[in-house]
């Protein structure tokens, strides 16, 4: 499920460009052939020199590569990844795969809004929609600065790592020590987990 970290200390540590080879065509000349007296130019030749850079235009064109989703997304570009997923958007609006990964990289983008909107229209798609995404919608919330909705969407979602993540930074933003120390006592060992322990402490210390 696609999710991003965190990119300040006052952000919450969360667990949530065409290569393009082109063609080198040589260089024909126009062919001619020399007799007594005078320069004749071949016809047949000059036809196909004038032919081969339509040729070589095509091969060029032929050698294109788009890369994938997957080379973006390796590459952290997320503008690229945005646009290749728009574009699939068009043709297959309904396409959840699709959906989620358009989410992930509007998020990873700096775009909370649109990630946010995202997941607002895969929760209303079908009867049973991933719970997941109240989640992911809670997280995109919380970057937005609308603690009291993020934890509303969090405690609708499953009881998962992230879930606590959220809630304990809401907690700290509501100055709730009760539900503070409640959500501190359920962090874990995770590398994520006590880096949001750690930003917490930073925020209380200064």
């Amino acid at each position: 499920t696609p999710r991003r970290t965190g990119s300040s200390t006052e952000s919450f540590a969360v667990a949530v460009g065409l290569s393009q080879q082109t063609a080198n065509p040589r260089r024909e000349g126009v062919c001619c052939s020399l007799t007594p007296g005078t320069m004749m130019m071949n016809k047949s030749r000059a036809a196909t020199a004038a032919r081969a850079p339509e040729k070589a235009k095509a091969a060029a064109g032929a050698s294109v590569k788009i890369p994938d989703l997957a080379e973006f997304l390796a590459r952290r570009d997320y503008t690229g990844a945005i646009t290749l997923l728009e574009f699939k958007r068009t043709s297959a609006p309904a396409d959840v795969t699709n959906l989620e990964w358009l989410a992930y990289a509007y998020f990873h983008f700096g775009e909370p809004k649109k990630s946010l909107d995202t997941y607002m229209d895969l929760l209303r798609m079908g009867a049973d929609p991933d719970p997941t995404y109240h989640t992911l919608a809670a997280a995109c919330l919380f970057y937005l600065g609308r603690y009291q909705e993020a934890e509303e969407e969090a405690l609708q979602g499953p009881s998962t790592k992230l879930q606590t993540r959220i809630l304990f930074h809401c907690a700290h933003k509501f100055n709730d020590e009760g539900k503070l120390m409640t959500y501190h006592q359920q962090l874990s060992d995770s590398t994520e987990d006590q880096l949001s322990l750690a930003s917490i402490h930073y925020l209380r210390s200064h």
